[in-house]
């Protein structure tokens, strides 16, 4: 029995209405627990001693500390129950799958056969280094394990479809019955995937400069530097060949863009092809050569 498009929306519709069922059930239970008088007394007393400790006499300081207090247990409640794991796990799912599904429909649309199959590869791959990384490597803490799970699940976003915008942008490229539609909805997706690489890689290092070591912060920003030079690879080169499709050289003899992308020559190459050829291959050897470095010197540190 195959399953068919909308049973998987339905499944899909389902899958959401449990997910966040559960998520309401998980805080009205925890917003009406009891929280002990002897848990608040000892947060108290950690919360007064890291003030000492870090010089903090400005008594606004203590009492917006005292003030979180109930809500500091709370949390530490919702991550010692397995019940309550599991339902901010599984809305971490959620979130990555309803959140994929958009954004492959908006920029898209259906995937080839190849694109799917390349993916589950890469996908398949950073899963195992990831789990292999976490175990290794990871505090067995369960606020530790879940913080660089949730690092590594915006990682993995951010990877998948860095891949599937380079597969697309290659066979954009080579398509003769691509549309213009389809180059801007791709480019539009490369260039968000770029300013969203880039501002996550600005904003965690700046929040976390001074609150992790150096060895954990080039630990986060190897994934988001490596991929910020594949994406701007991807770009310049889909840029080139674009830019080569609609010059001159390509529309002389009324062969015009189509006449290109199915490999017939529509008239002579020229100076300015010859540049952009030569242009491209020493990019693509530039950005290579980057990202093995990178990858490299990251496999040594780690």
């Amino acid at each position: 029995m195959r399953l068919t498009q909308s049973d998987a929306w339905s499944a899909l519709v389902a899958y959401t209405c449990v997910t966040y069922a559960s998520l309401a059930w998980n805080i009205v239970v925890v917003a009406y627990a009891d929280v002990s008088d002897s848990d608040t007394a000892t947060l108290r007393e950690n919360l007064l001693s890291l003030n000492a400790t870090l010089t903090l006499n400005r008594p606004s300081t203590v009492a917006q500390l005292l003030k979180y207090e109930e809500d500091i247990v709370l949390l530490r409640k919702i991550l010692e129950s397995k019940v309550s794991l599991f339902v901010l796990v599984n809305l971490g799912i959620h979130t990555f799958i309803v959140t994929s599904i958009i954004t492959k429909a908006i920029f898209l649309g259906t995937l080839h056969d190849l694109e799917v199959r390349k993916t589950m590869e890469r996908m398949l791959n950073y899963v195992t280094f990831k789990v292999v990384f976490v175990g290794a490597v990871v505090e067995p803490d369960v606020m530790e394990v879940l913080l660089w799970m949730s690092w590594f699940t915006l990682l993995g976003f951010f990877k998948m479809f860095t891949g599937l915008v380079q597969d697309r942008c290659e066979w954009l490229t080579s398509a003769p019955g691509a549309t213009r539609v389809m180059h801007l909805r791709a480019a539009a997706l490369l260039v968000m995937l770029l300013g969203a690489v880039c501002v996550c890689s600005a904003v965690s290092g700046g929040a976390l400069h001074r609150r992790v070591g150096l060895s954990d912060l080039l630990l986060l920003q190897f994934e988001l530097v490596l991929m910020g030079v594949d994406l701007v690879r991807s770009a310049v080169k889909y840029a080139v060949h674009v830019a080569d499709l609609d010059s001159p050289d390509s529309m002389a003899g009324g062969a015009g863009l189509e006449s290109e992308w199915r490999g017939m020559p529509a008239g002579g190459a020229g100076l300015e092809s010859e540049w952009r050829g030569t242009f491209l291959v020493h990019a693509e050897f530039v950005g290579e050569a980057l990202a093995l470095t990178l990858t490299l010197l990251h496999y040594l540190h780690i």
